[in-house]
């Protein structure tokens, strides 16, 4: 036999009106949702990146090394990164989900607050961790650029936690 499995209404995540319509989560909800998808995104794109899309990351990578970023002008090449790579893994739903994990990471207070706190205290690391994913993006190897986003989501928890413990 077949069995049919549904979800009630009690099942579903609860749904914020104030954040039109996104799921109410945590910062850290969503960053271990960003390192799966993100990773798995950084390693499709690895195997099919061509010229242009390593051009266009290593402008947006070389931008995010700069010093003299605000923290507006880092959020938006950052961004811009993690879109592009999720474009170039050439698989639509990939880019679709990325692309509504960022408007949960832009558009829901819990989450915004938490990662502005952690983007300001840590660009350092950020620019070097997006720039060995550019590498393993530019050398196109899946593995160097899937183990780059996950090191890089990994530092972003300890930071997060760092960040909320001391709060």
């Amino acid at each position: 036999t077949t069995e049919i499995y549904t979800l009630s209404l009690h099942d579903a995540l609860p749904i914020s009106q104030a954040a039109g319509g996104l799921p109410d989560i945590s910062a850290f909800d969503l960053t271990a949702a960003r390192a799966v998808f993100e990773a798995e995104a950084a390693a499709l794109a690895a195997s099919n990146i061509d010229e242009a899309g390593i051009a266009e990351l290593q402008v947006l990578a070389e931008a995010l090394c700069r010093r003299d970023l605000t923290d507006e002008e880092a959020g938006d090449y950052d961004r811009r990164f993690h879109l592009a790579i999720a474009r170039l893994s050439g698989n639509p739903v990939v880019e679709y989900f990325v692309q509504q994990i960022w408007r949960m990471r832009s558009e829901l207070p819990r989450v915004t607050e938490v990662y502005a706190r952690v983007c300001h205290d840590d660009g350092a690391s950020r620019a070097g961790e997006h720039m060995a994913i550019f590498e393993g993006l530019r050398a196109r190897d899946p593995v160097a650029a899937r183990n780059a986003m996950r090191h890089h989501f990994q530092r972003l928890f300890e930071a997060m936690l760092e960040a909320t413990e001391s709060q």
